[in-house]
């Protein structure tokens, strides 16, 4: 059974428009490492971090082309790669994860802080649910990539949002497909 799409908002077409014109670049997709101080039970926190991929649609919401264009659809199932890199045995720690870091991403990876696991995820969520935007952002990272970081550095992103999400119109809230659906006569 084919999944629903819709089309791409803008923001998202020139992000995608970037990716297909640079593939290896990570343009929105962006991977970050966490060093974690204190237990860690792995198999706990891939069951805790799938099970919150499926209830948030936005994390399983991939681009695909029908003919020539690309359009958005929310896969029903992802499994989300989660890697744990385990540096506990090492005589030292520090140095073991800054050499691993510099021959994954070819530069030295500096530790500013250790932070608990809890407090990371914490904060996660807290922020997910604060800004109702489930994602991560760095933003560092994304001004160091965009071309006018000198003139205009970037200070927000542009939220995706789903089928299901309600905007607030002069009807009340309307879910996004049901606009959709009206504007192309559906």
């Amino acid at each position: 059974m084919s999944q629903p799409s819709l089309p791409l908002t803008r923001s998202q077409a020139l992000m995608w428009l970037g990716q297909t014109l640079h593939p290896t670049a990570p343009l929105y997709t962006m991977v970050y490492a966490f060093r974690l101080d204190g237990l860690l039970d792995p198999d706990r926190f891939r069951r805790a971090f799938a099970a919150l991929v499926q209830q948030v649609d936005a994390l399983r919401l991939v681009v695909r082309l029908e003919g020539d264009e690309p359009r958005q659809v929310i896969v029903p199932h992802l499994e989300p790669d989660l890697e744990f890199i385990d540096f506990s045995e090492a005589v030292n720690p520090q140095a073991a994860y800054e050499r691993l870091a510099w021959m994954a991403a070819g530069r030295k990876t500096i530790c500013y802080k250790t932070v608990k696991a809890r407090d990371v995820w914490n904060a996660i969520i807290e922020s997910a649910w604060a800004s109702a935007e489930p994602g991560v952002w760095f933003r560092e990272r994304s001004n160091k990539m965009s071309n006018s970081w000198y003139f205009n550095p970037l200070v927000a992103t542009n939220p995706c949002i789903t089928g299901d999400t309600r905007i607030y119109t002069n009807q009340g809230l309307v879910k996004a497909v049901d606009l959709f659906e009206d504007e192309n006569g559906d």
